[in-house]
């Protein structure tokens, strides 16, 4: 089965096959549009974003049979602000399922520098002093001591995605056959 997976940061790549190593897949990296803010500020236009992504990799191939949008951005809450993380399924039938993942509260000088127009990827650079973290380990990483990567955060949502899409299929097989 060929999955599209809109985007081609090696994280968001390696949540694919990680999540879904058990089954026979083959993963196209698509460089697709979120068509929000580089750095998304709600869970509703993170949401949106993978949403995006996930649509726009079926449209491109009609060999690819289910595409894949994951999103991270932050979202504000009463103490703080938050990393989420967003995905969404969408297949060549038309069916758009979504989940999300874990939250972890940003460290407070990260609130400032969101509110002045920076990205979560240039201030954990600005952290670290590294380059190119959010392909790797990302702000996840950083935050639990190394203890839960950016990766794992979405492998997790790619198989409730996975889940819910298998769920949804074999219900709609089912009532097909009159059960």
């Amino acid at each position: 089965m060929l999955i599209g997976v809109g985007s081609t940061n090696n994280a968001k790549l390696k949540a694919v096959e990680d999540a879904l190593q058990e089954c026979k897949i083959e993963i196209q990296g698509i460089n697709a549009p979120s068509q929000v803010r580089d750095q998304p500020l709600t869970d509703e236009e993170t949401k949106e974003g993978a949403v995006n992504r996930a649509i726009y990799c079926i449209k491109q191939n009609k060999d690819i049979v289910i595409g894949i949008g994951l999103e991270g951005g932050v979202t504000k809450m009463e103490d703080g602000l938050f990393l989420c993380n967003w995905g969404a399924l969408a297949d060549q039938e038309g069916r758009i399922v979504t989940a999300s993942g874990a939250r972890i509260l940003l460290p407070e000088n990260a609130e400032e520098d969101i509110e002045a127009g920076l990205e979560l990827k240039d201030i954990i650079e600005k952290i670290t002093g590294r380059k190119n973290v959010h392909q790797s380990e990302g702000a996840a990483g950083l935050l639990t001591a190394g203890f839960v990567h950016r990766n794992e955060l979405f492998s997790h949502v790619i198989r409730l995605l996975y889940g819910q899409w298998l769920y949804q299929k074999a219900e709609l097989e089912g009532d097909q056959r009159g059960r």
